[in-house]
């Protein structure tokens, strides 16, 4: 049956993650709900499938209706969601790539948003995903939520991890605390890297501290293009990305601005954080939690070509 999706163009074909499959048929969980119920009333079938796998041999269905859960979907029709940083937003796009999400090509306008909607906005998503932001603090280190492939810059960087932490010990006084990402598997040379690196400069170490204490304690957040620094906006942390992320418009980016006029966004006055906010995630994403979640959804799923 799966090898026949592009014969059927009334059908809606969903590849899932196996806990997202599980959360959907159990009814809890909004935007596939509202999703599958966008696509129905369009007159369309809807497919759920227990995970992506079926997605990986894309090539059988380039005609078929395929929307997947982070990862690419055959073209010119298929579609990938993912969660916009924090549940319940959501965003539907051509590429499973963040830098490459329609948000990332788009001017910020501070004056376009509503001031008072963006200040209520914030304050209730900080309190209700980061309790402890209101009382953040600055204890004069930077942290460095490290990532994945510690050894290799890839094409969307401008260097490689390990190389990110010698470039930002070389050009800041300060001490670094850097924490390894809890679903890798680090290999031995890159433990061996950051130990080297560790022996070599004294104010430098790995840490296991918790996100949520580390971004209440830090000075700025420096990393490749980690969602950390993101939820670091919510507690007032300035921040500077290695890599193409789509919220660069309020950090400071090596690849966008230069290394120099990057690192100077750790001390200047940074854009509007509320308004920023608001833009990306009420106005840019879906939320699901939002009665005209499911037209948001139809409205952007015609956007990119669909039959809804």
């Amino acid at each position: 049956m799966l090898y026949r999706f592009h014969r059927d163009p009334t059908t809606a074909h969903l590849g899932l993650d196996d806990w997202l499959y599980d959360a959907a048929q159990a009814g809890a969980q909004a935007f596939v709900g509202a999703l599958v119920s966008a696509l129905e009333g369009a007159g369309l079938r809807v497919r759920m499938h227990r995970d992506n796998r079926y997605a990986r041999v894309a090539g059988r269905w380039r005609r078929g209706l395929t929307l997947n859960h982070m990862i690419a979907a055959p073209q010119p029709l298929g579609l990938t969601f993912r969660r916009c940083y924090f549940a319940p937003f959501w965003q539907i796009e051509r590429s499973p790539h963040r830098w490459r999400r329609d948000i990332a090509g788009l001017p910020f306008e501070a004056s376009s948003v509503p001031a008072d909607d963006a200040r209520a906005f914030f304050l209730r998503w900080q309190t209700q995903l980061f309790p402890l932001a209101a009382e953040a603090r600055r204890e004069g280190f930077l942290y460095l939520p490290l990532q994945g492939k510690l050894l290799q810059s890839r094409s969307f960087q401008a260097c490689s991890p390990v190389e990110m932490i010698a470039r930002v010990l070389a050009r800041d006084p300060r001490p670094v605390r850097a924490t390894l990402h809890p679903r890798q598997r680090y290999s031995r040379r890159e433990r061996t890297a950051l130990r080297r690196l560790a022996a070599r400069h004294p104010r430098f170490e790995v840490s296991d501290m918790p996100m949520t204490e580390a971004l209440a304690r830090c000075d700025a957040v420096i990393t490749q293009n980690s969602s950390v620094a993101f939820a670091g906006l919510f507690h007032a942390k300035p921040a500077v990305v290695f890599a193409e992320t789509d919220f660069h418009h309020a950090v400071g980016s090596i690849l966008r601005q230069g290394e120099d006029a990057a690192f100077a966004r750790l001390t200047e006055p940074g854009p509007d954080i509320p308004a920023y906010l608001y833009w990306f995630l009420q106005e840019q994403a879906i939320n699901a939690g939002r009665p005209e979640a499911e037209q948001r959804i139809a409205d952007r799923l015609r956007a990119l070509g669909w039959p809804v």
